[in-house]
Formats: structure tokens, sequence, C-alpha cells
């Protein structure tokens, strides 16, 4: 199980005029009927994804496994069009189908119908697709959900806002039943209140921490972050929140596409850069905080880094 928060805010700047964040936590877990059973404590949940007129973060909820691959995995092959080797890390050079962000979304709900009609289990499983698009020469925010409705297809959901005020904010939790309705509009009214990106990193981060106290086993300490700079030029930062005991150790960066480039989750001890068609990702693992910000310092210094295969696909 998972959590994902999205939080959109409107900042007042006229060359940044909103932010978005994302956040979700990293434990899979094995669903009994009287428990969950914690397994895959650094699996991946977001996928990073450069359409050819949006760059977006997926989170996911639900199954991790979709036709026998990780679910992050199946959204990454199902959007590039090929199937990728996760152990090799780094892909360049390949030629990926190049989509525009109605494409993808419509190829993944397709690609999920079409596991259903086969009657793979694909049962409570959803998407949230949330980052900046350019429409009419400008980046706007986005947000979609492809969700099953009451008649067991899957269906995209374009959540819209009103954009002619900045300081709106839109939060959006995922699955609900961990937190409560008044828990999450308290949440809502502080996002109201911020009054920097790091106020907004800080509410993201208190919700799937909540999450994980309020459900422990089915629900890690463990956070992949992502906040997305809406400049002329955006740019996203991904972080890997790392909560264990350990002084050290390596972060797990999620699957990051685009239109020639794909890096699979590989084990990474310090902060690296990628470039997505214009568009600049940028991740790091951050260290241990009993008061977690999201902003903590990185637990590495230097260069150096390793492309070790993501340890849970050493075991399926």
């Amino acid at each position: 199980m998972t959590i994902v928060v999205n939080a959109f805010f409107g900042t007042g700047d006229v060359r940044c005029p909103w932010v978005m964040v994302h956040a979700t936590d990293r434990l899979v877990s094995l669903q009994h009927p009287d428990r969950f059973e914690p397994k895959y404590p650094v699996f991946n949940k977001t996928v990073v994804y450069r359409a050819s007129d949006a760059i977006v973060t997926i989170g996911f909820t639900g199954l991790a496994f979709l036709d026998g691959q990780p679910t992050d995995e199946w959204l990454a092959s199902t959007l590039a069009g090929t199937k990728f080797d996760p152990f090799a890390g780094l892909h360049c050079g390949q030629h990926f189908d190049v989509l525009n962000l109605g494409q993808a979304t419509s190829r993944l709900e397709q690609g999920l119908n079409e596991l259903a009609s086969r009657h793979v289990q694909v049962g409570p499983l959803s998407l949230m697709i949330t980052g900046a698009r350019r429409k009419r020469h400008r980046w706007q925010r986005t947000a979609i959900s492809i969700e099953r409705d009451a008649d067991g297809l899957f269906r995209r959901r374009h959540h819209a806002w009103e954009t002619r005020d900045q300081w709106h904010s839109r939060l959006f939790v995922g699955p609900r039943g961990w937190l409560g309705d008044e828990y999450l509009q308290a949440r809502t009214g502080e996002l109201a209140l911020c009054q920097s990106v790091a106020d907004i990193e800080r509410v993201a981060d208190r919700i799937v921490t909540d999450a994980g106290i309020a459900a422990p086993t089915a629900i890690g300490r463990d956070i992949t972050g992502a906040t997305l700079l809406a400049t002329p030029s955006p740019t996203l930062d991904v972080v890997y929140l790392h909560r264990s005991a350990e002084p050290m150790f390596e972060g797990f960066t999620p699957w990051i596409i685009g239109s020639r480039t794909a890096l699979a989750p590989v084990a990474v001890s310090a902060p690296m850069g990628i470039g997505l068609n214009g568009v600049r990702v940028r991740w790091r693992p951050v260290g241990l905080s009993s008061v977690p910000t999201g902003r903590e310092a990185a637990v590495t210094d230097g260069l150096a880094f390793s492309f070790r295969p993501h340890p849970d696909r050493e075991n399926l």
C-alpha cells in the first residue's frame, strides 16, 4: 500500500507562479486476511515522465505488481513502448515512443483495461499524474487520475481549479482510507497558510509521516518526494528521504523517462542530475532528522555513485 500526496500551491511570484509537491512512501506490503506483512521497504512508487508537452510525476496506490512486473516498471515500459532490462540502469540512445500527455494517459488507461480484460489482477489500483503541461507558450499545472469506476473500467479524470486565483491550492491524497476527512481538511487549511516551498514540503511530508504512524505495517518511513518549480524552464527536484538508523545509505532513484533516455531504479550515493528535453531533473538522497522537513543535508558528499540494481528486483 502507499500514500500519494500532491499539493499545488500559488506563490504569487510572477517568475514562479506555482509549485507542485508530490510525496509517497516506499514500503510495499503483502496483504493477508487479517494483517499487512511489510515486504519491500525500498520499492519505488513514483515514475518521472517527460511527455512531448509535459513533465509529470506518476504515483500509484494499490497493487505493487502488474502482469508479472513491478508496477512502476510496467508503467515505464508502457509509456516508452519497449521492455526494459531493470538491471541495466541507464538506457541511452534508444528511441522510445514520443507521446504527448493526452496520448500517454490514454495508453495507460487502455493498458490497464486490457489487463483487466485478460483477467489479470489489477484490483484496487489508482494512478495520480501531476505536474506541468505546456499550453499557449506557457507551463500550466495539470492533474489527472486514472481509477476504476462503478462498471469496472479504468477511466481518466482531469482535475480542474480556478487558475486565476494564484493562492488556490489543491491537495490529493490516496488512498483516503488511512486518514480521516477532518485530518485532510486541516492539512488543506495549512497549505493555504504556507508562505514558502519549504512550508509546502513540510505539510506533504507530515501527511505521509502521520499515515505511516497510523498504519506502520502498510506505510513506510522512507519517502520519495518531488518538487516541481514552475519557472520558464521547469525544474523537478526529487529527494529520497531516508529514516532508518543507518548513518550511511544508498538512495534509490525512481524511474525517470524521456524521449531518448531512461533511468531505471538504481542505488546512488550522491546527488545527480539528468536533462529531459529542456527540463532539468535533479535527484539527491537526504539524511536523518527527528523532525523531518524534506530539506535535510545530503548524507554523502562527492560525485561518485554506483549503478547497483534495485535490491527488490534481485528477489523477484
